[in-house]
């Protein structure tokens, strides 16, 4: 059993405390940030636990206290949906692979069509699209007007169809991933979905990354972003089993839980949230996420996604109101 602490009180004890706080339903208050250090925020939380579990609320957790938190059950949001591959170390070698493909492709598809001086696929691709023609059942398509009418929904007029398109490879175990590449004078950006007609929801969220290729001064940094916050999740999760061994229990353990680059709180700007988080907030509905980047001009640089990219973002699973 922990030792009783109050206000003031410091150490390895408290952060227990915030911890096990950060992981109970539900709180009007806002997550503690579980720093060993009983400040004025702790302290608004223990009474409330203590309020609610018919305790003295007095602010001292002790015997009483503790055995009720400690008996409290943890809810844990389950991933019920697909984890794309973006995040992984393969997705950035994956890219240069599909270049390789989409090169070939190039080389074998048939010329592109002339008139009046204006450049035209014939499949009807949209105009400043890369300059080769693609075959309805070529490797590499552009989206289908149906697919644009489900992407303009949550996008608006801000994706630039005319440099993205969907392919049927998949990343490891199946996942999907989109990379971005310079194609001649232009950047593409190819979403790989495992199939050329994925899931609503996937595609919104594969959309996503192409979003913030399309919208960054560097058009590659999603990528690298994606992984990052992969890379300081594994960190995390990896330091954690020190203090809490029972997380090794857990199938996702050590690169989706505790934390997660996919998991996120809900109702935060879209500069707060990482690659992967962001891509997660879009498809799921989350209506701040959506307004902005609806309202972002097509090809314009958008200074929250800039910001956005450079964070290493993800979030603990164990804490209350994390969606994944």
């Amino acid at each position: 059993m922990p030792q009783t602490v109050s206000f003031g009180s410091q150490g390895p004890d408290v952060k227990t405390l915030q911890t096990k706080l950060n992981q109970i339903p539900p709180s009007q208050l806002p997550p503690l940030v579980a720093n060993g250090i009983f400040g004025h925020k702790t302290l608004a939380r223990v009474k409330e636990f203590q309020a609610k579990n018919s305790l003295v609320a007095d602010g001292v957790a002790g015997p009483k206290t503790w055995d009720k938190l400690l008996a409290s059950k943890q809810i844990i949001p389950a991933h019920n949906e697909f984890l794309c591959e973006n995040a992984d170390k393969e997705n950035l070698s994956g890219a240069a692979l599909v270049q390789q493909q989409f090169n070939a492709a190039k080389v074998q598809a048939p010329k592109p069509k002339i008139k009046f001086g204006v450049r035209s696929s014939s499949i009807g691709a949209p105009a400043g699209a890369t300059a080769f023609s693609l075959a309805e059942s070529g490797p590499f398509r552009f989206l289908t007007e149906t697919q644009k009418n489900t992407a303009k929904t949550v996008y608006g007029n801000s994706l630039d169809f005319s440099r993205i398109f969907i392919s049927n490879k998949s990343g490891l175990g199946g996942r999907a991933f989109t990379v971005a590449f310079k194609d001649s004078n232009e950047v593409v950006q190819i979403i790989n979905c495992g199939k050329f007609d994925p899931s609503d929801r996937l595609l919104i969220h594969e959309l996503a990354h192409v979003w913030q290729s399309q919208h960054h001064s560097d058009p590659f940094q999603f990528m690298k972003s994606a992984v990052d916050c992969q890379a300081g999740a594994l960190t995390v999760n990896a330091a954690e089993v020190f203090s809490d061994p029972d997380v090794l229990l857990h199938s996702e353990h050590p690169v989706n839980f505790p934390f997660s680059a996919y998991a996120y709180l809900p109702g935060l700007s879209l500069a707060s949230y990482g690659a992967e988080q962001m891509a997660q907030a879009c498809h799921k509905g989350e209506a701040a996420v959506r307004a902005h980047i609806k309202g972002v001009a097509m090809n314009a640089l958008d200074p929250d996604n800039v910001k956005a990219m450079k964070l290493t973002a993800f979030a603990d699973r164990r804490m209350t109101g994390i969606v994944i």
